[in-house]
Parts: C-alpha cells; structure tokens; sequence
C-alpha cells in the first residue's frame, strides 16, 4: 500500500515563482502541459530559479487536458527513474492532477 500526500500549498500569480526560492532538496521534475509555459517563458524562469539553488531539473511536457493512461505511465516512469525531491506543476490545472495519478503507477517501497 502507498500513501499519498498532496501539496500542503499551492502558488499562483504575480510573485509565485519567488516561492521557489525557498524549497530545499537536488531533484525536481518539472510537469508542463503543451508548449504554452515554453513560450511565454516561465519554464526557463522555473528552470533558472532552481538551477540557481542547486538542482538538477528536468521536464515532462505535453500533459493532454485528460492524461491519458499512457501518459500517466509515461510520468510515473520519469519519476521513478529520476527519483526527483520535488515535482512541480506549472501552467493550467494539467500539469497539477498528472502527479497524483502517476502516484497509482510508481514503484513505491513499502
């Protein structure tokens, strides 16, 4: 049996992405949707705001508005290779829901 947690707090609007300033770890996976936070720059942002604090970063994009159970499989495989601190969602509510679904799917010590 897994447990899962959800964020405690989640950010949004002007100032937000300061927030990033202030979590500790070495590992983040960055969840986007399609190309929106690449082209209005916030994933550099994001990008730069973490490598500055000393992580490694990388990024799994392309989140369909209903993740598909490829998808979600396809998440739960980066995270579990990447074994990442912390897994950050940016854009719409896409990139927020795929976490928790991909939780189903990881392999979790018990």
């Amino acid at each position: 049996m897994a447990k899962l947690f959800g964020a405690g707090e989640l950010y949004h609007g002007i100032g937000s992405l300061s927030e990033l300033k202030n979590i500790h770890g070495k590992r983040a996976v960055i969840v986007t949707g399609q190309n929106s936070v690449k082209r209005n720059g916030s994933l550099e942002k994001v990008e730069n705001i973490l490598r500055e604090n000393g992580f490694e970063c990388t990024v799994f994009s392309g989140v369909e508005a209903d993740p598909s159970i490829t998808t979600v499989r396809k998440g739960a495989a980066v995270f579990d290779d990447f074994q990442p601190d912390w897994i950050i969602g940016l854009g719409d509510a896409r990139p927020l829901m795929l976490p928790r679904q991909c939780g189903c799917c990881m392999n979790i010590p018990t």
